[in-house]
């Protein structure tokens, strides 16, 4: 998050969003986000911001199957949960016949198998990327082993007053009401 690295490859958005909300934060609220790891295991699963296993500026959409192939033979667990591109997509892995599949979430439940390995997209509760401007997220139930996803109306022009007023570039609010 605070790597010269990584934010030096920032779009211009983001870099100057970046530079706002780090003007917001406490010295000690940014020393515990230095202190986070890049990738937390929970319960056999992975989170991670950008790609497994431990990517946190690489996007799910820019990676080809080979790409996601070899990533879910690196993944030693049976899920990872990432975000960065604010998209809801779900990639299934099938070791058996080493099949790669993307999608989306058809409709609020996901069942998973256990033959299968999974990457699944969150989504943004704050700057989503597809027309469903809802705020979203999933839950996962370990014992049932389904992804629910959830999707909650927000006020939408607050938001993006309290956006512009903040003095993040314009583009932010946009994407709330694209």
């Amino acid at each position: 998050f605070f790597d010269p690295t990584l934010v030096n490859n920032f779009s211009p958005t983001a870099y100057q969003s970046f530079q706002i909300t780090k003007k917001m934060l406490s010295d000690e609220v940014i020393a515990w986000i230095k202190s986070l790891p890049k990738v937390k295991i929970f319960r056999s699963c992975r989170f991670v911001h950008g790609m497994p296993p431990d990517s946190v500026d690489i996007y799910l959409s820019y990676q080809s199957k080979y790409e996601l192939l070899n990533r879910m033979l690196e993944m030693e667990e049976k899920i990872a949960f990432i975000g960065h591109t604010h998209i809801q997509k779900v990639v299934k892995f099938n070791k058996k016949d080493m099949n790669i599949s993307l999608t989306g979430f058809h409709n609020h439940k996901f069942k998973l198998d256990d033959k299968h390995k999974y990457i699944i997209n969150a989504g943004s509760i704050g700057q989503p990327r597809s027309s469903n401007k809802k705020a979203k997220y999933v839950i996962y139930d370990l014992e049932e082993q389904i992804i629910t996803t959830r999707y909650l109306d927000y006020d939408v022009d607050a938001a993006v007053k309290k956006i512009k007023d903040a003095g993040y570039p314009d583009r932010n609010a946009r994407i709330l009401k694209s």
